[in-house]
């Protein structure tokens, strides 16, 4: 079914690859690939979320399911226009001018981890890192002082507790 305006909000081919890569195969991938796919999604998420102007509403609107930003400027603004459509959940009106969470897009929370497709009772937290790139050990930041969002509770944190262990006796 294609909502008015010919946005086809079921087929949510709208999402950023990794979202959508996630989306699609979760069920059938190992705990470790949802986490580097759902890290990978959150990543560009988080990047769109930053990318706020006055023509394009960075990650405003995200699709119902998993709260996934949609990709293209152009999908934003038609949700922009069409508030009123299910699929178009706006998470926050206040993205110009860098607002921080709660105020805008925020890494996921509370992120499930699936067996067979089925929730197995663990779950893990994200964060998102303004001008940086991240492995699993190590960030490489313009502002050698950028803080994460949220602060506490991540997987990256957890990930990088691990690779301090690791390098403590080198």
């Amino acid at each position: 079914k294609v909502a008015s305006g010919g946005l086809d909000i079921p087929n949510m081919s709208f999402l950023n690859i990794r979202c959508a890569n996630f989306r699609d195969n979760y069920k059938h991938w190992a705990v470790n690939k949802q986490k580097d796919y759902y890290s990978k999604c959150m990543s560009q998420d988080c990047v769109q979320s930053m990318e706020s102007s006055k023509d394009n509403p960075g990650c405003r609107y995200v699709e119902a399911t998993w709260g996934f930003c949609y990709a293209y400027g152009s999908t934003q603004t038609w949700c922009e226009a069409h508030p009123d459509v299910a699929g178009c959940v706006d998470v926050g009106s206040s993205l110009f001018g860098g607002a921080k969470a709660p105020h805008r897009w925020t890494p996921h929370q509370a992120v499930k981890e699936y067996d067979a497709g089925e929730p197995n009772g663990n779950k893990y937290n994200c964060q998102c890192m303004e001008n940086c790139q991240c492995t699993k050990s190590k960030c490489f930041c313009s502002d050698k002082e950028q803080k994460p969002w949220p602060e506490k509770g991540s997987e990256f944190e957890k990930q990088m507790a691990k690779a301090a262990k690791r390098n403590k006796g080198h």
